[in-house]
């Protein structure tokens, strides 16, 4: 879709004719591009779900690392 936005001749001018354009292409996929984003979906969840659980233990590892100092510098 991207790529048949940036070709449209006369450009898109304004909000409104951006959102008519989307809504016409979306409208007007073929079988096949839908069978390819629902076939793709649980792949896609997956890598999302993957992802996010790597930024998780990243964050509990920044703050393990934090407190950890912190109780280094604390005098006891």
């Amino acid at each position: 879709m991207g790529r048949q936005l940036r070709v449209q001749r006369p450009p898109i001018r304004n909000i409104s004719d951006l959102r008519d354009h989307c809504l016409n292409m979306w409208y007007n996929l073929s079988p096949v591009i839908y069978q390819g984003l629902v076939g793709s979906m649980q792949r896609r969840v997956e890598a999302v779900l993957h992802a996010k659980a790597i930024g998780e233990r990243k964050k509990l590892k920044k703050a393990s690392t934090c407190s950890k100092r912190l109780r280094a510098k604390t005098p006891h």
